[in-house]
């Protein structure tokens, strides 16, 4: 006799919640198409904090910040010349479109790094080739024409 295996239904349990809120909170929520998935989203993001690993460009659940800055607290991070935000070193090197290349190239050869959002807001420099972020390219410029070979800033 064959015995077919049980399905069972995999559904989210639900429960109500209610909670008091002000007159111009309740008439907020009222006018959304789809105000329990809007507090649900609220609710979840309240439980969501920086991410350690990008400097809070994105955010990771509480649980999960924690294992992260263990894993990442012994890694070497580099800031982001235009953004500020600091990256680390080995997750940078293990990237390998010819783009992220030549931002790592360039940092490892003294030049300035730039995060992979902020690298398409620089400027190549005509004497050197070098990525400059727009604010710093006349500095940059002046290094060369002061017979510094590279650039400055």
């Amino acid at each position: 006799m064959n015995q077919r295996p049980r399905t069972t239904d995999v559904k989210a349990k639900h429960r109500v919640v209610t909670f008091k809120v002000e007159e111009d909170v309740a008439a907020f929520l009222d006018g959304m198409p789809n105000k329990s998935e809007f507090i649900r989203k609220a609710l979840l993001s309240a439980f969501m904090e920086p991410c350690p690993v990008c400097n809070g460009k994105g955010s990771v659940p509480r649980s999960l910040r924690h294992d992260l800055e263990a894993v990442f607290k012994k890694q070497e991070f580099i800031p982001c010349n235009f953004c500020g935000y600091e990256f680390p070193l080995e997750t940078e090197k293990q990237l390998d479109s010819a783009i992220d290349k030549v931002r790592l190239a360039q940092y490892l050869h003294g030049g300035d790094f730039y995060c992979n959002d902020c690298f398409s807001r620089t400027q190549t420099c005509d004497d050197c080739g070098e990525h400059v972020a727009e604010p710093r390219m006349q500095k940059h410029k002046r290094g060369h024409r002061n017979g510094r070979g590279r650039g400055e800033g």
